[in-house]
């Protein structure tokens, strides 16, 4: 805290605590919303900016080469500005700020590099997270060489793969996005260690706002929501799903509204489902090319099961891999007409076929999370008690709070996602023609029984209402 004064951060309401062993940000007096909770003056941060073409002055990593640093993302820079205030210790402006971070970082990298690939990869593999992490660790690895690389060959010595794992770790779990320093058309949002904020614990429920004061050249971080004194007061990371907070965090969220479950074997999924359709693949060569004139097969492309929605692209590759022959020329048909229409449903058939595909996938993921031991069941009951609900991830402890959590949270939304598309499907066949519906299934006003399709004149043929029938008026009433 004495830093920060000293370096201008201002932060009247707040104070820094360790409360049931976990550090965080509290409020010593009443929060009101829209009140600033930080400002950090642009000086007391470590920033980078995608628009710079070679590294600001550096403390000790001097003569870094040019081309690194301007082919370098985001996070590889801001990393590398890390370990220079690391290793300028206490000569360093940031020396009290950086001794403050975590040494032993909660997250998969870290863990990984610490304790073994062994310790953590069992717990991954129940969620097919093994791969990714395997895969970000080569990652990783291959861009430390091009650092040491980079480096003048006198300063090689003084960069291990810990070290640079312990940076990428702490910006990965830290750092923020935040608005350039000038209004100008050609900039873009720049990525900042900022001291006092990031010791905020995480919240998606948590409305926050940054801006940037450029008058006063100060980064001021705004809350939506109120607080007592005592409370402790959190921050949005931002939207991200638990697999994003487990695996750059190490802590994994309850009521997370944008959690989701990836399909890390998606492309062996389609396959599969193709040949189910049609063994022979005679017009596998023709819906291999709609799909990659609509853009979906990039290999970086990865699809998943939402929480609140079903994701538009993912229904349109498992349409166009379901597709008959005739209903893939209705929609080659369909499609030259207007070109905005590429993600178009094609008719009730293929749509019903779709969406028992997603069911079986959600059924499939399901059968493989492990079953809650009554330890676990009284875990999750403590977990789910808390305001905000969280929990870390221990990736050297079977079954931790995180992991315990996550299979609770991973589980809702395949079952949400079953909900959703049984309903649609049943909807959908009551009244002949694909229905989506956009309140959930649990609503009795939306059971399907209770539809009557009536298409009102809307003047766009897309549209259609739909209303109770008058002999399921009183029904509905007395539930």
């Amino acid at each position: 805290m004495s830093w920060c004064r000293d370096v201008g951060i201002v932060c009247p309401a707040l104070t820094i605590r360790v409360e049931n062993g976990q550090r965080g940000l509290f409020a010593t007096r009443n929060i009101t919303p829209g009140e600033d909770l930080i400002c950090i003056p642009r000086k007391a941060c470590l920033i980078s900016a995608a628009t710079d073409t070679e590294a600001p002055p550096m403390e000790v990593l001097h003569g870094l080469s040019r081309t690194f640093w301007s082919d370098a993302p985001w996070h590889l820079r801001l990393s590398v500005l890390l370990i220079d205030q690391q290793l300028a210790g206490a000569t360093s402006k940031f020396h009290a700020y950086v001794s403050a971070l975590p040494a032993d970082p909660t997250c998969v990298l870290w863990a990984y590099e610490t304790y073994g690939r062994t310790s953590v990869i069992p717990s991954l593999s129940r969620y097919h997270m093994d791969m990714p992490a395997d895969l970000y660790h080569k990652l990783i690895k291959s861009r430390y060489q091009r650092f040491r690389r980079a480096l003048p060959k006198h300063l090689q010595h003084s960069m291990s793969l810990k070290n640079f794992c312990w940076s990428l770790s702490n910006v990965a779990s830290r750092a923020f996005a935040i608005p350039p320093p000038q209004l100008s058309s050609c900039n873009t949002l720049q990525f900042a260690l900022l001291p006092m904020l990031d010791m905020a614990n995480a919240s998606t429920h948590a409305p926050t706002r940054i801006r940037f004061d450029r008058e006063n050249q100060m980064i001021r971080v705004a809350t939506g929501a109120s607080y007592r004194a005592g409370d402790q007061v959190y921050v949005s990371y931002g939207s991200k799903s638990n697999d994003d907070f487990m695996f750059f965090y190490g802590f994994v969220e309850g009521d997370n509204p944008a959690n989701s479950v990836t399909i890390t074997d998606f492309r062996e999924w389609v396959l599969r489902l193709a040949y189910r359709v049609s063994p022979v693949c005679d017009s596998w060569d023709r819906k291999l090319k709609v799909l990659r004139d609509a853009g979906v097969l990039h290999p970086d492309k990865t699809f998943s099961f939402s929480m609140d929605k079903l994701d538009e692209s993912l229904l349109f590759v498992l349409r166009i891999t379901l597709a008959t022959p005739c209903q893939l020329e209705t929609y080659q048909e369909e499609t030259k007409r207007s070109s905005s229409k590429k993600f178009i449903t094609i008719d009730l058939g293929n749509e019903l076929a779709v969406w028992q595909a997603v069911r079986e996938k959600c059924e499939a993921l399901l059968r493989e999370l492990p079953p809650f031991t009554a330890e676990e069941h009284n875990t999750l009951g403590r977990i789910l008690g808390r305001c905000p609900c969280t929990a870390a991830w221990d990736f050297t402890r079977p079954q931790s709070e995180g992991e315990v959590l996550y299979r609770y949270e991973r589980g809702r939304v395949l079952r949400g996602t079953i909900e959703r598309v049984a309903h649609f499907a049943q909807v959908s066949k009551s009244v002949g023609r694909i229905c989506t519906v956009l309140l959930p299934p649990s609503q009795q006003l939306l059971r399907a029984e209770h539809f009557h399709f009536a298409q009102k004149e809307t003047g766009t043929a897309d549209i259609r209402m739909f209303e109770i029938s008058p002999q399921n008026i009183e029904e509905f009433l007395s539930e």
